[in-house]
């Protein structure tokens, strides 16, 4: 009963504080997670491009992760900038756009252990380092001895002091995290990947006209290599 109480509460909040989409009505509001690193500027970039050539501006706005998807099912924000469909199987007012934008791999990171990584069950026998609002990795680590912090350097810190016998992260974020602070040069990632899906954008549902418009113009922005352009000052290489 307290949490159905405390669940309605949240959702009176959230609908008090009014949608957060642009009164012009040619700004598209979208959600990112505050937990989120500058990666996420070359999607935002890429977005804005796109939408720009059907008259449509866009913006971020950051949330947790977990408010910023019931922001945009509720309709007080205009969609998500970036995450996998899996969001569609408790979200029912979002709908992707069927353009894929980057795959996102969850890896095991270690220092002192090395072994195949065959699925959630191969960890149970280590302590695991987790980074606060990556779902997935939560989800797959129920359950299990496990830590969770805020940032790549407590994270890899937690490791490098033997806090944890492994840890979990985005492939992508954790190679430039690497490359950019050699004293963690010792810690290697295991295979193969714990989780590897592809990403989208996503629009809630009063959006739906937009989708037919958005596609054909970010599959070909895809084409002609746009975000990867966009991307490469994050690379790592």
């Amino acid at each position: 009963m307290l949490k159905l109480v405390l669940h309605i509460l949240i959702l009176l909040l959230l609908v008090m504080n009014g949608p957060a989409w642009s009164q012009d009505g040619k700004t598209l509001i979208l959600a990112v997670s505050d937990a989120a690193t500058e990666v996420v500027q070359a999607y935002h970039q890429f977005c804005r491009q796109a939408y720009h050539e059907i008259g449509y501006d866009v913006e971020l706005k950051e949330y947790p992760i977990k408010r910023s998807l019931v922001q945009a099912d509720l309709e007080q924000i205009d969609g998500i900038l970036i995450s996998t469909d899996s969001i569609l199987q408790k979200y029912n007012n979002l709908q992707v756009i069927p353009v894929e934008l980057a795959r996102v791999e969850l890896v095991v990171y270690s220092i002192t252990k090395d072994f195949v990584v065959d699925g959630p069950s191969s960890l149970k026998p280590y302590r695991i380092g987790l980074m606060r609002g990556y779902l997935q990795s939560h989800a797959l680590t129920e359950g299990m001895a496990r830590q969770t912090v805020d940032g790549y350097n407590s994270l890899f810190g937690l490791l490098k002091i033997g806090r944890v016998d492994v840890v979990i992260a985005l492939r992508r974020e954790t190679e430039r995290f690497l490359a950019a602070n050699p004293k963690f040069g010792d810690v290697e990632a295991l295979s193969p990947p714990l989780f590897s899906a592809p990403m989208y954008h996503f629009l809630n549902k009063r959006h739906q006209d937009l989708i037919p418009k958005i596609v054909p113009i970010m599959q070909r922005l895809i084409e002609d290599k746009v975000l990867e352009r966009l991307y490469e000052p994050y690379r790592t290489d």
